[in-house]
Parts: C-alpha cells; structure tokens; sequence
C-alpha cells in the first residue's frame, strides 16, 4: 500500500491550492479526484469567477482577500498566464440592505478604494443601465474584477505537480478511515495511507465529510446562462463585473468577452441536490425566466432571447454562509476545506494556505475561529 505523508481529497480550486502548498513544504503529497483539472461538474467552473476586496459579506475576509491577491499575482508570473482581470466591479442595491453598507463599511475599516454613485450618476456613468430605483446607490471597486476560473485550478495542479505532488486522476473515494497512527483511504482502484487526510470535496461533501458536518451543509444546483449583446456590454468596450442586490433576489454577471457571451446568474436561490454525480445540467426555465424578468428591467443591449450558452454548478452552503476550514474535533489529523457558499473561489489563495498551514502543524488552529468546522457543534 503507497503511503504519504498527506493525502488531499477533491482537486477543484481549494484542493488544488493546499496540494501546492504541501508539496512546496518538501512533504510527500497525494491529490485525488475523480476529474480532471479544472473539470466543469462541481463549482469551480463557468468560465469566470468574481474577484473583490470591499467585502460586504464579512469585514474579517478583507485580510485574506488581501493576500489572495498577492497569491493571485504570483500564480500568474510563475506560470506566465492572465488569470486575474481587474476590470471593476459595480455592485447596486438599496441605501439600507445588505450589499452596498457591507462594501462601504469593508473600505472605510480597511481603507478600499470604492466610489459611491447615486442613481443620476449610475445612468450618465452607464447607460447600459435600464432603471436605477431611487434609493438604490452604486458601488465601484476598480480593484475588483473576475478570475479564469478553469485556468486557475489547472494552474494550481500544474504546479503543485512541479512541486512534486503526485496527482491520481478518476479515483473515486469509497471510504477512509483511521488505523493506527494512520489514515487508511479507500478507492475504485487502490488503497492509500497518509499520516494526515484533506478533505476538500466541494459538493461531494455529502458523500465524504463526517456525519456531523453533513448535517450542517446544504448543496444548491445553480444556473449559468450566456447572451449575446451590443458591443456597450463588452469588456473591451470597459464594462465592468456587475452585481445587483433586489428585493427578491440577488443577480450578478460579466461584460460580455470575445465570443463568450454576456454571463449572467442568480446567487439568491437555487435548488437541492441529493447526488452531485447525477446533477441535471438542462436548463430550468423558471431559471431562465428570472433572468429574463431581470434583464428586462435592469441591463439594455443583451438578446435575451438568444441564449449562447448555459451551464450548472453547485454551491456547497453552510447555515451563516462562512466557510468551513481547519481541523475537525474528535479526529485525529482530519482536516477538511468545505462549504465555500457560492463565493470562496476568490480566496482559495489565502484559505488553502491556511488550511496547509495548520495541517503542516505551522499555524494556530483558533488563528481563524470564525471558519473552524467545529463552530456548529
């Protein structure tokens, strides 16, 4: 039976990241996924992911959202690729809701740079824009802007192969557990022992974490579409990354890129999935009619009529819709990367070093209490 020092479960964008982080440590890695790299049937997948610091979500991700970033910028000079593109993000929503007081309350504590624009404002300054409500304002982060997503976590698994992680592609984890001083992990094809186990199995959280966080984590198929639009919505014509918080839902989108389309989703929403391995990828139309209804009301220029394309993802959802990070109580050397909520993606940078760190046994475990899988008892 091959043995390794850790063994990390799920490859997507946090798997990838920590693999990377344990190889350049020296230590003898294995990564196993049933996909290849960068593959479109979990989360980290649909072209493009958003990418923002003024966190209206919680004020305690700014640090790592920060070196995030730098990580983001290292990647892309050691692999000579553009993998982060700062084009803006505009985020609309009410005076009083959630989003746009959560940006300016992350900027005024962090010293961001956000411009605040007021509904005649937002009209003259984009124009693409179909109403603004009155007492809606706008928030622009030029910093802000979108990930390749599928580019980066290739890159990530690319080079924590360099680093000499051993990658093991199309295994399916049947089951692991705990013999000894070591980790037992049983697959379709072969055993493996590791001293330490990483599970970042995504929305295959169901299927392998523990029974007492699968209690605490809810997965949602979400929907994807793309549209053709004028030439306004077009990144090259400098239309940024968008975001609009509504009474009834919460929409977000990209300029549309080359031959790409214009993307555009609901975050709000979405429905369960009991299998992620048997996922239906057709389009719902109750999903597609609401995003008719909000291109309608809301962005001219997009041929809504004409979808160009569409895909599904998954989120993986904890109840307050922070992740879970660390190592789990009652578990010898069991760390798990789970439950990213539909917005981790940007951060896997930073939360897969820290996951790396504390397994490496380098970091204080309650250094990030906030994100500890323990938290709901």
């Amino acid at each position: 039976m091959t043995q390794y020092d850790f063994i990390v479960v799920g490859l997507g964008g946090l798997g990838s990241v920590v693999a990377h982080d344990l190889a350049t440590s020296g230590a003898q890695v294995l990564g196993l996924d049933r996909y290849p790299l960068g593959h479109a049937f979990g989360s980290s997948h649909g072209r493009t992911r958003v990418i923002r610091k003024a966190y209206f979500e919680h004020i305690n991700y700014v640090p790592l959202l920060r070196r995030s970033y730098d990580r983001w910028h290292d990647l892309e000079v050691q692999t000579q690729q553009n993998l982060l593109d700062r084009c803006g993000v505009l985020q609309i929503g009410p005076k009083d809701g959630i989003v746009v007081p959560g940006v300016l309350r992350a900027a005024r504590q962090h010293q961001l740079d956000v411009r605040t624009f007021r509904p005649h404002e937002l009209q003259r300054l984009y124009p693409q824009l179909r109403s603004i409500n009155h007492d809606e304002l706008g928030v622009f982060e030029p910093d802000g802007g979108m990930l390749r997503v599928e580019a980066c976590v290739r890159a990530w698994g690319h080079l924590a192969q360099h680093r000499g992680a051993h990658v093991e592609i199309g295994i399916e984890v049947q089951g692991y557990s705990h013999e000894g001083t070591y980790w037992r992990v049983v697959t379709n094809q072969a055993d493996y022992r590791s001293k330490t186990l990483i599970l970042c199995p995504g929305a295959w959280a169901s299927q392998l974490l523990p029974q007492a966080l699968i209690r605490h984590l809810q997965i949602k198929r979400k929907s994807l579409f793309w549209f053709d639009s004028k030439r306004s919505l077009h990144r090259s014509s400098g239309f940024p990354v968008w975001l609009f918080e509504e009474p009834d839902g919460v929409f977000y989108g990209f300029p549309q890129l080359d031959d790409q389309g214009f993307k555009v989703a609901e975050h709000s929403g979405g429905q369960p999935v009991k299998n992620p391995s048997n996922l239906d990828r057709f389009v719902d139309p109750n999903d597609e009619r609401r995003i008719h209804d909000f291109l309608a009301r809301r962005i001219t220029g997009v041929d809504h009529n004409t979808r160009v394309d569409h895909a599904v993802c998954m989120y993986t959802v904890t109840p307050d819709e922070h992740f879970m990070i660390g190592q789990l109580h009652g578990f010898h050397d069991l760390f798990v990367g789970a439950g990213l909520s539909g917005h981790g993606f940007k951060l896997v940078p930073a939360l897969g070093e820290v996951l790396a760190q504390q397994a490496l046994g380098h970091t204080d475990h309650n250094h990030h209490h906030w994100l500890s899988p323990n938290r709901f008892g």
